[in-house]
């Protein structure tokens, strides 16, 4: 039997959050909220599960960023032959967030601050194949593919890397350990290691503190600061998820 409504799978860590955009969603005639996470690793077993048409992620998990676990949804979604899309919901507008939301296949990335009619046409457009940006995000879009653009040169040693290592190095400038970071891929801690070992000779770094520094400065990792909008990037993983030595 086909669905008759836009299965939705909600991924935040607040209980209060998650419970409004529930009553939200389902107060529609077409959607249905088919399932909820409260972390990025149980975000990814609920998917592999449930295959959720839409799946709505905040970026600030408490495991994993969420833009680390929308890649992984999109990559599963993608290798399973799956519909399933993604949309970013944040309250952080920070430009490089965005781009890089954009850049790993996210369809659409709307703000919390957002009306309630955005979300709904976010889900909407996105089910439809389209993708989706709130007004806010649209106008940081053009001002910050001309930065990128401008930044190539600086990038071109982390153009050399594979796929899976600019994953890795991603997830090593967010703070994740070599463990963690094995969890989430799937593979072992010694691969990792490997990975880790060559991205960093191709970067021309030999430590983490020069790991970061570059990280900052090809625009893939900003120090905690107040954003424009008054308020703060999103936070090293907390006590468990410690930054590599």
């Amino acid at each position: 039997m086909s669905r008759t409504r836009i299965q939705v799978m909600l991924v935040d860590d607040h209980a209060l959050i998650r419970k409004g955009l529930r009553a939200m969603l389902e107060a529609e005639d077409d959607i249905q909220v088919l399932c909820e996470a409260e972390s990025g690793l149980e975000a990814l077993n609920l998917f592999r599960k449930k295959a959720p048409d839409i799946a709505i992620l905040d970026i600030a998990l408490p495991d994993y960023s969420g833009l680390q676990i929308a890649t992984q949804l999109i990559d599963m979604a993608q290798k399973n032959g799956l519909p399933s899309r993604v949309i970013i919901l944040s309250m952080y507008s920070k430009e490089n967030l965005v781009n890089q939301a954009l850049q790993s296949g996210v369809y659409g990335y709307v703000l919390k601050s957002s009306p309630s009619a955005e979300i709904l046409e976010a889900i909407r457009s996105v089910y439809r194949g389209k993708h989706y940006c709130c007004p806010r995000i649209n106008s940081l879009i053009i001002p910050e593919y001309i930065r990128q653009k401008n930044k190539q040169g600086e990038n071109e040693a982390y153009n050399l890397l594979t796929p899976r290592e600019q994953e890795i190095f991603r997830l090593l400038v967010e703070g994740q350990s070599n463990a963690d970071i094995a969890v989430l891929l799937s593979i072992s801690d010694k691969t990792v290691q490997r990975h880790r070992a060559n991205l960093m000779g191709k970067l021309g770094v030999s430590n983490y503190r020069e790991l970061l520094h570059y990280g900052i400065k090809i625009g893939l990792y900003e120090p905690m600061d107040s954003s424009a909008d008054g308020q703060h990037d999103p936070p090293i993983p907390p006590a468990g998820h410690h930054a590599p030595a």
